[in-house]
């Protein structure tokens, strides 16, 4: 029995080495095809278009806080006079610092 058992394993431990150090073919996987482009944004008929106007456009930098509070009631009053002014923002608050 034991002779068996020994010339068995022995020949399954082979298999499994053969079976771990065969070369596999590569698997070629094909690229997924590009996605269709959206189709344009089409109002529906007897809609109105409508654009974006620019009235005015600044950019101010390195204010301090009075200064930044006088800009900010200079676009309040001009958007409570203004019929359908919107405001767009877009801000950053720094602090220097001494190296």
């Amino acid at each position: 029995h034991v002779l068996s058992l020994k010339d068995t394993l022995v020949s399954l431990q082979n298999q499994g080495m053969q079976v771990l150090t065969r070369q596999v073919e590569p698997v070629v996987v094909p690229p997924l095809p590009e996605p269709p482009s959206p189709p344009p944004d089409i109002p529906p008929p007897g809609t109105r278009q409508t654009r974006v106007v620019t009235v005015e456009e600044q950019s101010q930098m390195h204010l301090s806080g009075d200064d930044a509070a006088r800009v900010l009631d200079e676009l309040k009053a001009k958007l409570a006079a203004g019929q359908g002014i919107e405001l767009s923002l877009t801000w950053r608050l720094q602090r220097r610092e001494t190296e």
